[in-house]
């Protein structure tokens, strides 16, 4: 009697022998056991990059307040610097002069209109 602790040897003939998957493939080169865990590690892999979750949105980057700057809470805070200068003001200074302003006419009664009445 023969005592074995592979349950899967086959005792006897092996009439199955051609209908197995072979133990090599590519003439002998790689098993063929190698082969199909390349091919599932790849088709892990596929499905991991197809199907991953799409990474969470990064929070707003804090606002830097200036050094020695003093919140006042119910005032929104502004830039304080010019970001563009203010076009130039011209003032015009009168010269005085030494003749009198002309004279404007004064409206009031005035000369009465010389036209003829008209004709019926």
């Amino acid at each position: 009697m023969k005592f074995t602790l592979n349950i899967l040897e086959k005792r006897g003939y092996d009439t199955d022998a051609e209908h197995r998957w072979p133990k090599y493939v590519f003439g002998g080169r790689m098993r063929t056991s190698t082969l199909v865990l390349l091919i599932a590690f790849f088709a892990v892999w596929w499905v991991y990059d197809t199907y991953r979750p799409e990474p969470p949105p990064k929070p707003p980057a804090q606002q830097i307040v200036p050094p020695g700057f003093v919140p006042d809470p119910n005032y929104t805070w502004v830039p304080r610097s010019r970001v563009q200068a203010p076009p130039p003001t011209v003032t015009y200074t009168p010269t005085p002069t030494s003749t009198p302003p002309p004279q404007q006419p004064q409206p009031g009664p005035g000369p009465t209109p010389t036209s003829p009445p008209p004709a019926s």
